[in-house]
């Protein structure tokens, strides 16, 4: 059994949204033609990024949430190692760590790795977004970033559970529980976040007890609910 797909496309238009709408913001009217110029022209850019960025995750995440299958995931998988081909430059430039970039580097290779092994590219997929994670920011993503994180962390703990590899499951339980302590505070602070924050607390317990119990059936409840409720967070920056 794994998490309910939820409508990948409408969830990265939102944080489209979100993201483009916090940049224009940014946007003051100057005096001078070629400042507005200026600005546009890095506004533009900003967006190609962002855009670029999402339709790696985007489909990287349909691949690991078994949304595409077979030939879908091969193709889907080639288009997310072409963007990141193109991508990487730019983020280099725009200050990401050599650390990031290096293990963005990596699970693209292992990605590209598995593209005729149907048992292990959707692992794959997901590591992928785990690595694009912290790139977020270098973008100008508004999300923070261990809110995509927590979204891989609970696909992660699916397919631990799926193919029963309970060492690492309780490696990402602990992981989640980290990433959800550091975020906590942020979604408390939010109009609404309290009641977002009792459904995360309730999703990561269920979770983890999965994890720790090796119990398969409920780590994936769990981790459905995980997904749910970074729906709800991603949400609470609409």
């Amino acid at each position: 059994m794994k998490p309910t797909t939820r409508f990948l496309p409408t969830v990265v238009t939102a944080r489209l949204i979100v993201a483009l709408g916090s940049m224009l913001a940014l946007t003051v009217p100057a005096s001078a033609g070629s400042m507005m110029v200026a600005r546009d022209t890095e506004n533009n850019d900003r967006a190609a990024d962002m855009r670029a960025i999402y339709a790696i995750e985007d489909r990287a995440e349909a691949i690991a949430e078994g949304e595409k299958t077979g030939n879908a995931a091969i193709v889907a998988a080639r288009e997310s190692i072409a963007k990141w081909r193109s991508l990487r430059t730019t983020l280099a430039q725009k200050g990401a760590s050599g650390r990031t970039l290096v293990q963005m580097d990596t699970s693209i290779k292992e990605l590209a790795r598995t593209l005729n092994d149907s048992r292990t590219i959707e692992r794959a997929a997901n590591d992928v977004t785990g690595a694009l994670a912290p790139l977020f920011a270098v973008v100008g993503e508004s999300i923070p970033a261990d809110v995509h994180s927590l979204d891989y962390l609970g696909r992660s703990i699916s397919l631990d559970a799926t193919m029963a590899q309970w060492g690492r499951a309780g490696h990402d339980a602990y992981a989640l529980d980290r990433a959800w302590l550091r975020l906590k505070p942020l979604v408390a602070t939010k109009k609404n976040g309290r009641k977002v924050v009792v459904m995360f607390d309730a999703a990561v317990r269920r979770a983890r007890d999965g994890a720790h119990d090796r119990d398969s059936e409920e780590a994936q409840t769990g981790a459905t609910a995980v997904g749910n409720a970074v729906d709800a967070v991603e949400g609470l920056y609409t």
